[in-house]
């Protein structure tokens, strides 16, 4: 695609047609010369035009001309990888209904943004336009606050980007997704067939999980594998950018077992990691069976004291 002024464009045209002139039919010439955007020269480039000798040798010329500066103007551009459009110098920053926007110095055509939000949290979805009459809504994070709803689903499009599924899942599952992602699956509930687990190897890894936008979170719920009672220690960490990390659970130095219900600091959560540091697994491996986030449990379960047995409780007074 080309990216230059128009004006030259039609230079490089204009000789183009004048070397292959003997070889065009009688409407190529105006065919091709429709195509340039005579709506972005200024008076002068386009007083170039009109005197140049192709088109005061043509009148149909002069005609496409005058049609295409009422006419919409085509889309064209060039491939900017990696470049940033909303640089301080290039942009015109205001108010409007209640947001900021932020008007570029000319028309891009885009496909990521990425912007640092302070320490607060928030909701907010992102709008684009061309002319600031039609708005096209391109980003909606207005309902992520606080969810009350499990998230790390495959059904909300969260998916495992780190971790191995167990061969038993590969035997007992044909889908993909449902192979990659079974943690993220309530098949646990099935207590008559054993639909194995996702692992990493102890110092090789991790279990990741990245959900479809951020949340805001304070709680997770995760199953560990202990067929055999098998014991393990983990760390939790979890980021918004898959650069920074921070800590939420430390029970690296504990012996944990089957359901295990954590809370922690509400906090804006797009990524997931679950790394094993001990097991009692013969295999060295840290086996997660089920995740959900937040806990679709409520908290008022944790145990805080210590646990007294059934008998106990029958017989006390």
């Amino acid at each position: 695609m080309a990216y230059v002024k128009e004006l030259d464009i039609f230079r490089a045209v204009s000789q183009w047609i004048k070397d292959n002139q003997d070889k065009l039919g009688p409407n190529e010439k105006t065919n091709i010369l429709s195509a340039i955007r005579y709506q972005l020269m200024d008076e002068k480039e386009l007083s170039e035009v009109r005197r140049s000798k192709l088109v005061r040798s043509d009148r149909n010329i002069l005609d496409v001309i005058k049609k295409s500066l009422t006419q919409t103007l085509n889309d064209r551009g060039r491939l900017e990888p990696n470049v940033n459009f909303a640089q301080e110098n290039l942009i015109e920053v205001s108010q409007i209904d209640g947001g900021t926007m932020i008007v570029l110095d000319h028309p891009v055509n885009i496909n990521y943004i990425e912007m640092e939000l302070c320490s607060c949290t928030y909701s907010y979805y992102i709008e684009v336009s061309i002319a600031k009459y039609s708005w096209f809504r391109v980003i909606d994070h207005s309902n992520y606050d606080s969810p009350k709803y499990n998230v790390a689903s495959s059904s909300m499009d969260a998916t495992v980007t780190n971790g191995y599924p167990h061969w038993t899942i590969k035997v007992v599952e044909t889908l993909p997704d449902k192979i990659q992602n079974a943690i993220l699956y309530d098949d646990y509930k099935n207590l008559l067939l054993d639909r194995g687990y996702t692992y990493h190897d102890l110092e090789l890894g991790c279990i990741e999980v990245q959900l479809a936008q951020p949340y805001l979170l304070s709680s997770m719920r995760m199953l560990l594998w202990d067929h055999q009672k098998f014991t393990y220690g983990y760390t939790v960490h979890v980021s918004v950018n898959h650069e920074d990390w921070f800590l939420i659970i430390d029970k690296s130095n504990k012996s944990c077992q089957s359901w295990q219900l954590l809370q922690f600091e509400q906090r804006l959560v797009v990524y997931i990691r679950v790394t094993g540091v001990h097991t009692s697994c013969p295999d060295k491996t840290f086996n997660l069976k089920y995740l959900e986030a937040p806990a679709q449990v409520s908290l008022a379960f944790i145990i805080k004291k210590p646990w007294k047995s059934i008998p106990w409780l029958l017989n006390r007074k």
